[in-house]
């Protein structure tokens, strides 16, 4: 049975444990297995581990999986029901945004992944917080558009 479905389908925490640290240990630069554990973590009502874990994956993974990795958290953080770590996930997935977007400002996958955090976040929020964080979207989608534009422009002149 456990070949069929896996330390998931079976309920068995501690295999599925397992199975998760093994993964991120063989393949730390992968987005996907800190985000399993961090995900298992939270479930689990170990926060204070998982919060460990987004520290130890945002080190480990390298710029190419960030946006990958900021995507999983954010999407943890919209299904937990711990505010706290939901709150501390969100954050980190804008950090990790923002530090990609400090060495490449011209990321449009970074811009638009941002910008997508900020509408949702704009969703939860009251009224004037909401309109500042559209607005800073707003300003994304035209650093976007402006990055667009120069590649064009750089295409043209080949």
């Amino acid at each position: 049975m456990a070949d069929l479905y896996g330390p998931y389908g079976l309920n068995r925490p501690a295999e599925r444990e397992a199975f998760v640290r093994d993964a991120r240990r063989r393949y730390p630069s992968e987005p996907r297995a800190h985000s399993e554990l961090v995900t298992l973590l939270l479930e689990t009502g170990r926060n204070a581990d998982a919060e460990a874990a987004v520290i130890e994956a945002s080190r480990a993974v390298p710029s190419a999986g960030r946006i990958e990795l900021a995507d999983s958290l954010w999407a943890i953080a919209g299904n937990t029901s711990n505010t706290s770590a939901s709150e501390k996930l969100a954050r980190e997935a804008h950090a990790l945004l923002d530090a990609l977007l400090k060495t490449q400002p011209e990321n449009i996958e970074a811009l638009r992944s941002k910008g997508y955090k900020l509408r949702d976040e704009a969703k939860r929020v009251p009224e004037a917080r909401a309109k500042a964080l559209l607005a800073e979207a707003t300003r994304l989608d035209q650093r976007i558009e402006a990055v667009r534009e120069r590649r064009r422009k750089r295409f043209d002149e080949r």
